[in-house]
């Protein structure tokens, strides 16, 4: 047995002796490789980014030096950091310079608070939330203060961001709010819990620091923001954290006078993005901001550092990636405690690569300052002054926004493209302050089309295009075998039903255009004669009009779509698309509709047992809302048959039958009046000013429809490689058919812009549009509109309102999710279900008719295709000014006899 177990011993000697053999020699290479890994750390240099040119290479984004103060802890004790800290901030104050404070506790009248907690509340105050909603239920009420149906959370996002320019703070991926996230990884980071307060974390922190007891609290504040940014950078305390940028040279000066007595720190020089022209393009070029805690993962992955500034909307955002350049490395030892010891090598930062944009930085000047006079002379029914002759605007006092989109019709490409009101990005650069950032916030979230310096109208804000539309309509007709010759008798207006459908000569004087040819339809814009071609009938005389069978509503939406309406457009910025309307998507529109009215009166319409079961009520609205697909419904089927089925109350049947039956089950599906309204731009037509402009430019370009680009070529990459343009299905001849009607607009009796091109060097084929917009403006507050008004609502006092709303909420918390939906449905049970919905509105604004419209130039060789847009602008005529304006500088620009040195357009960057 002895002999056993020495036997055991000395082979375990064996084993343990070769192993150490094997360890210490033959993989002594490879594992003195892994030993220098735990020691060995890389510290990144950002690049300094691509820049940004126009065609002719003017510069519009590019980079500046500054110089930064940056501190590392290296092998300093608390102490030691804390007295470097304060010797700092005395030379900051000393020399009026800002120091980076994100530490997220602050003291206010002798109370300590998180910041994010203040964020929060300001954001939901500052949207009518209220403050104590979780992130989930504020997603839901912001959707339905903006009137955004889905109830998919990523749509919804997707639809406050895109089409209201909002950015809630917001992770929908795990329905917290991004503060919330960023609170509790600040106090993870010091290994404290979750639910401290502020006093509690300061007091932990501060201990922790070692701060000494005779600092006061405001001076500790101060060291424990400089310690925090120095503790931002976790394990690589070898890595210098900037502790304030863009200094002055008495900083700068006494930094380094001082160093000896500064260990750990020094000042540097880096880049910062730089926007030389301002506000020039700010919607084209987009901004800088910090890494979102959405997209921290995302951005880390792709070896950016948190604390990264990366691109944000336009081309900086979706050229990121080429314009970051490649980060410089620093390859260092550090020791056990992360401490540096030495540097191993170094990597410089690769600039990222240049972009070259298609616009003319001149004409981007002369469209932005344009239209924002454009803007402001039709608020105020001025004059719009030029060289090309100065215009009278007709006064459209709630005109505050606009946008225009000038286009080589050859090309495709931009020349210039304006938003107003627009923004400096210089703002963003280092990141912006919380001031600022509300300033350029929307003045009435409620109202999409509220003036919001950061939204870009001519690329996201799908419109009714109004008149502009016509000519499609013209060329289905004319591809369907109308003459242009045939003389069609205007009597002014239509009816059908109790609804008339008339011209604007007679909506506005009793008037009409008589006998007209197609000419001089599109000339006077005759809404009359294009009823009759979309639905191939003579109204006035009554017959055919002798089209094929194939003209309808169905042939102008398929050219509609051939000439790029409703499709996108192909440019490399972020685009708003909305599809031609088609019978399906009205339906569809019909039954959320319908949807959102049966919740709204669930009260109202349905049994006890159904409105307070939310399982029974969607089940019973989702098969009423389906009704509206079924064939052959009547009333004696829907009252007998259909609704004992759902839990509608039987003496609400008469009223569920006329909503149901005739509201919305007769008009699920096209109609004659849907076919009038789409024929003129109305309707659901909904284009956005950059794809009305790509419209223009094909009927200029004989029927070919180029992809737009923004984007002229990238540096060691080329000109921009694009699809070879389509072919729109029609003739040259009926191009110049419907084109001469478009000159006709500029040079004819009886079109509203005649005179401004009296005068004007060069033909001009045009088309205006007045455009219409249902509904209402929403004002920034529901509860304080029906609190104003409701005297005038009935026997009720504000606090049975109050009491109704709360019960409202708790009741149904997934239907009354904000005071805002529940204080209309509150007036109107107190009314005892007498007061409509449209009762309530007959206080709020109507929108405005919209200007519109496009052009395209010179007549017999055209160049350049403008269209422009004044939300509210009133009359067509409006938003022509700026169209002009733009037309007229370029022309004269290429024009051989001009020789302007600073504005010469036809000299590209090669």
């Amino acid at each position: 047995m002895r002999q056993k177990v020495i036997g055991i011993f000395i082979l375990l000697a064996v084993v343990l002796i070769a192993r150490l053999f094997v360890l210490s020699v033959v993989q002594s290479e490879e594992w003195d490789d892994a030993a220098n890994a735990l020691s060995i750390r890389g510290i990144y240099t950002q690049s300094p980014r691509g820049n940004i040119y126009d065609r002719n290479g003017k510069l519009l984004a590019g980079n500046e030096q500054i110089f930064s103060v940056r501190m590392s802890a290296g092998n300093m004790d608390n102490g030691e950091i804390n007295q470097v800290a304060t010797d700092l901030l005395s030379i900051f104050d000393k020399n009026g310079d800002e120091y980076n404070n994100n530490f997220p506790i602050k003291i206010s009248d002798g109370k300590f608070y998180y910041t994010y907690d203040e964020e929060i509340k300001d954001w939901l105050k500052s949207n009518n939330i209220s403050t104590d909603a979780t992130a989930e239920e504020a997603l839901y009420a912001l959707a339905d203060r903006l009137g955004i149906e889905s109830e998919d959370r990523y749509e919804i996002q997707s639809e406050i961001q895109n089409t209201y320019g909002i950015y809630p703070p917001i992770s929908v991926k795990d329905m917290k709010y991004t503060y919330e996230t960023e609170k509790e990884e600040f106090l993870e980071g010091y290994g404290l819990e979750k639910d401290a307060t502020a006093k509690e974390a300061f007091s932990d922190i501060r201990e922790s620091f070692e701060i000494e007891e005779s600092v006061s609290d405001s001076q500790a504040l101060k060291i424990m923001a400089i310690r925090t940014e120095i503790n931002s950078m976790g394990y690589k305390k070898y890595m210098p954290a900037t502790i304030a940028s863009d200094v002055s040279d008495e900083t700068i000066m006494e930094v380094e006078e001082n160093s000896s007595d500064l260990p750990g720190v020094d000042v540097v020089s880096e880049s910062r993005r730089y926007y030389p022209n301002g506000e020039l393009a700010s919607h084209i070029l987009g901004y800088m901001g910090k890494i979102s805690e959405s997209e921290k993962d995302e951005y880390e992955s792709k070896g950016y550092e948190a604390s990264a500034m990366v691109g944000q909307q336009g081309i900086e955002g979706a050229y990121e990636s080429v314009l970051k350049g490649q980060d410089g490395t620093q390859i260092v030892r550090v020791d056990a405690h992360g401490d540096y010891v030495e540097t191993l090598q170094e990597i410089e930062p690769e600039k990222g690569k240049d972009v070259y944009l298609t616009i003319d930085a001149d004409l981007q000047k002369i469209a932005e300052d344009a239209l924002e006079k454009n803007v402001k002379a039709a608020a105020s029914g001025g004059v719009f002054t030029s060289e090309f002759g100065n215009i009278s605007l007709e006064a459209s006092p709630n005109a505050k926004t606009g946008a225009v989109v000038a286009i080589d019709l050859e090309t495709g490409e931009i020349l210039a493209m304006a938003s107003y009101p627009d923004f400096d990005p210089n703002l963003f650069a280092s990141g912006i302050s919380s001031e600022n950032w509300a300033d350029l916030q929307s003045e009435n979230p409620r109202d999409s089309l509220a003036a919001a310096p950061l939204y870009n109208i001519a690329t996201r804000s799908a419109i009714q295009p109004g008149s502009t539309f016509k000519p499609i309509t013209a060329i289905a007709a004319l591809e369907s075998g109308f003459d242009a010759d045939t003389m069609l008798q205007d009597k002014g207006y239509i009816r059908l039903g109790d609804r008339t459908f008339g011209c604007v000569s007679w909506n506005l004087y009793r008037g009409n255009h008589g006998y007209i040819d197609l000419y001089k339809a599109i000339q006077v814009s005759c809404n009359y004669y294009f009823f009759d071609l979309i639905t191939n009938e003579d109204w006035a005389n009554g017959g055919s009009l002798g089209m094929d069978s194939s003209m309808g509503i169905e042939k102008v939406m398929d050219y509609a779509k051939q000439f790029g309406l409703g499709e996108a457009t192909g440019i490399e910025l972020s685009e708003t698309v909305i599809s031609v309307p088609t019978e399906e998507k009205k339906i569809q529109g019909l039954q959320n509709s319908l949807s959102n009215v049966l919740y709204a009166n669930a009260e109202t319409y349905f049994t006890e047992d159904v409105y307070s079961n939310d399982k029974r009520l969607d089940k019973d609205i989702e098969t009423i809302v389906g009704w509206l697909t079924e064939d052959n419904i009547t009333y004696k089927k829907m009252k007998n048959d259909m609704l004992p089925k759902v839990g509608i109350k039987q003496s609400q049947y008469e009223d569920i039958i006329q909503l149901v039956l005739y509201d919305y089950y007769n008009q699920a599906g096209w109609s004659t009046a849907d076919a009038f309204m789409l024929a003129i731009g109305q309707g659901d037509n909904a284009y956005t000013p950059l794809q009305i402009a790509n419209y223009a430019a094909t009927l200029g370009n004989g029927g070919v429809k180029n992809q737009v680009n923004i984007v002229k070529s990238v540096e060691d990459e080329g000109t921009t490689q694009k699809e070879e343009g389509t072919k729109v299905d029609t003739s040259q001849e009926i191009l110049d058919t419907v084109l001469e009607g478009m000159h006709r607009v500029t040079t004819g009796e009886g079109s509203g812009v005649t005179n401004q091109y009296s005068s004007f060097p060069w033909e001009v084929c045009a088309k205006t549009g007045t455009a219409q917009k249902d509904g209402y403006i929403n004002p920034e507050s529901e509860v304080d509109y029906i609190k104003e008004h409701l005297e005038s609502f009935g026997d009720m006092t504000w606090d049975e309102v109050q009491d109704e709303m709360k019960r409202l909420m708790e009741e149904y918390p997934d239907t009354y999710t904000t005071e805002d939906t529940a204080v209309r449905r509150a007036v109107i049970n107190l009314s005892g279900g007498k007061l409509t919905s449209e009762d309530l509105n007959k206080y709020k604004d109507k929108y405005d008719e919209f200007a519109w419209t496009m052009a395209i130039a010179p007549k017999d060789n055209p160049k350049i295709a403008v269209a422009c847009v004044i939300p509210q602008g009133v009359t067509g005529g409006n938003a022509n000014p700026v169209v002009r304006e733009i037309i007229g500088k370029y022309l004269q620009s290429i024009s051989e006899d001009y020789s302007k040195d600073d504005y010469k357009i036809v000299n590209e960057f090669n």
